[in-house]
């Protein structure tokens, strides 16, 4: 059973095993193959996704809540309560920095 694990798991990672009289000697690709199959295939790596910060910020104003702070500014204005469009505005404002600021924190902790 041992012999059948260690073949499953050298499959499983793409090895070769050696001898076949019982020895488990694994081995993997020469130095040669492994930089040909560098150059084919290249680093494995996952693409870094870089979205930039006004975009992040931009975004969370557009999001279903600050949408309906902006309608209610849009019905401020038309009805010409500057006090209460201003309070309205400063609250958006206030918020979309709040949470740019914990959104880039996070992503900074996680990088």
């Amino acid at each position: 059973i041992e012999r059948q694990q260690a073949i499953a798991v050298s499959m499983s990672l793409g090895l070769v095993l050696d001898g076949s009289n019982g020895d488990l000697k694994v081995s993997g690709h020469s130095s040669a193959e492994a930089a040909v199959l560098l150059q084919i295939h290249g680093k494995n790596e996952l693409p870094s996704k870089v979205i930039p910060k006004w975009y992040i910020f931009v975004s969370l104003l557009w999001e279903p809540m600050p949408v309906m702070i902006w309608i209610a500014i849009a019905i401020e204005a038309a009805l010409g309560k500057w006090m209460d469009m201003s309070i309205l505005l400063a609250i958006q404002i206030a918020n979309a920095s709040i949470a740019y600021y914990e959104t880039t924190k996070s992503g900074d902790a996680v990088a």
